[in-house]
């Protein structure tokens, strides 16, 4: 498929995205073709990537070739300390699944539907192992979150309370959540109980968080557009990144080495920064963006904006790769790339004309778009499973829908 003809195809359709770097006509050094990627030597600014399966490229329209994700065996993970002045470890996490080629042979189709105490907006997490799902609904400052047995879609844990949106900490053991009153909560999932809690130092509510990946730190984003990192043992603020006015604190994703973050926010720019510096790394063009991810590897960054807008960026520069423009009012909220960094999806809210798709996604090397979802909720949230079998929503009624993903 050509450039014009990928872009006719998603103007013409609805909100749930994933996008193909090869058919949006992006540019990136080619990888050989049927050789193993070979391993990096990690530094405190560098990840290790020894790749289990021979790299792929796929042939853009300019004659250009774009990496694709392929099924990670190992990452070799720099692991940033608290106090931001000791040389990391690296920390080991491997990728045990690898997606199925998306094509019209490969049905994505609903497995089962959970509803929320709370019947308002939701948001969704996988545990890291697959087993358990958590969701977290919200409805003018009271909420529930709620921990799902994945299998059964039984309810094992519930708590009630004014938060919103679970993050998992890397090893499963922790989840956060913030609150209405300028805090942020860790809890233990094994015994469902509140570990600590962290208090804004300003009077501003929380609005994103995510943990680093050696588990040691949580970053987070409030009302007044400041992104702060905090030292989870003592709950006290290691570093505070930007001047305040102009980075964006709704979204945040830490790279896979957790040594470089990227945060973005309604109405502000979309920044790369470097953790233990401080130092802002790149500057995307686009700008008011509700949802930014790494891939897998920390090679992509994914983005859904306020005006109907799923980017793709380099993950070391934020220079685009490539860039789709719905072409309507729809906003974009969500976006999620598979475990193995073959698919990217994003989900959102379709108002023009009403009643259209809004989860779509695409296998990222190919352009092939998965035509067997037909769900028309608003959507807040996704994820994919850590197993790359199923697929999780959340929406703006407190429904939670389990997608299963082949046959």
């Amino acid at each position: 498929m050509d450039r014009k003809a990928f872009a006719r195809a998603l103007k013409a359709a609805p909100v749930i995205w994933a996008i193909s770097v090869a058919a949006c006509g992006g540019s990136a050094p080619a990888v050989p073709t049927n050789t193993p990627a070979p391993a990096i030597t990690a530094t405190p600014t560098e990840k290790a990537i020894t790749a289990a399966a021979p790299a792929v490229t796929a042939p853009s329209p300019t004659g250009a070739s774009l990496p694709t994700e392929t099924p990670v065996a190992l990452i070799t993970a720099t692991a940033m300390p608290a106090t931001l002045s000791k040389a990391p470890e690296p920390i080991q996490v491997a990728a045990t699944c690898r997606m199925p080629d998306l094509d019209e042979r490969t049905p994505v189709r609903q497995s089962r539907k959970l509803k929320s105490p709370t019947s308002d907006n939701t948001y969704v997490a996988y545990s890291p192992d697959g087993k358990t799902l958590a969701s977290a609904s919200s409805y003018f400052g009271s909420g529930t979150l709620v921990l799902w047995d994945v299998k059964t879609g039984k309810k094992l844990h519930e708590h009630s309370g004014s938060l919103f949106r679970p993050v998992f900490s890397r090893d499963g053991k922790m989840l956060a959540f913030w609150t209405t009153d300028l805090t942020v909560v860790l809890w233990d999932v094994r015994k469902w109980e509140e570990i600590s809690t962290i208090k804004n130092d300003t009077d501003q509510g929380f609005w994103s968080a995510a943990f680093s990946p050696d588990g040691k730190t949580l970053l987070t984003g409030d009302a007044g557009y400041r992104v702060k990192l905090w030292d989870i043992a003592t709950g006290q603020k290691v570093m505070e990144y930007g001047d305040g006015h102009d980075i964006g604190s709704t979204t945040l994703s830490f790279n896979p080495d957790g040594t470089a973050f990227v945060s973005g926010g309604q109405f502000i720019s979309t920044k790369l920064w470097n953790v233990a510096s401080g130092e802002e790394m790149g500057e995307a063009e686009q700008s008011s963006f509700n949802a930014v991810t790494f891939s897998p590897n920390g090679t992509l960054i994914a983005g859904g904006n306020t005006a109907s807008q799923v980017v793709l960026w380099d993950g070391e520069t934020l220079g685009t790769v490539s860039e789709i423009d719905m072409g309507n009012d729809d906003q974009v909220y969500a976006v999620a790339f598979s475990p193995d960094g073959a698919w990217v999806a994003a989900g959102g809210h379709a108002s023009d004309p009403p009643g259209q798709p809004t989860i779509r996604f695409w296998d990222v090397g190919t352009g092939t778009e998965d035509p067997s979802i037909n769900y028309t909720a608003e959507v807040n949230s996704i994820a994919f499973s850590p197993d790359c079998r199923t697929m999780a929503s959340g929406d703006d009624s407190g429904n939670i829908i389990i997608w299963r993903i082949g046959k």
